[in-house]
């Protein structure tokens, strides 16, 4: 199945950012699509993805599978 992959909103010392598609991936589970569009970033931009939290995160955002549960917080 395919999944897309969404970053809630966040506002923390001064800097903001709504809601964003981080991207899309197959999995059989939302976390195995995670792991397999895991996969494809950089050593860089994997050094702030946490996959052991529930669900996992981006620099400490949670990440959905819809833009709707994504925007709840901060739009």
């Amino acid at each position: 199945m395919k999944y897309e992959i969404w970053r809630e909103g966040y506002q923390i010392t001064g800097n903001r950012d709504k809601a964003r598609l981080l991207g899309v991936a197959d999995g059989e589970t939302f976390l195995d699509a995670v792991k397999a569009w895991y996969d494809t970033l950089t050593p860089e931009q994997k050094k702030d993805i946490d996959l052991d939290s529930d669900p996992p995160k981006d620099w400490g955002c949670c990440m959905y599978d819809n833009e709707a549960d994504a925007r709840k917080f901060l739009g």
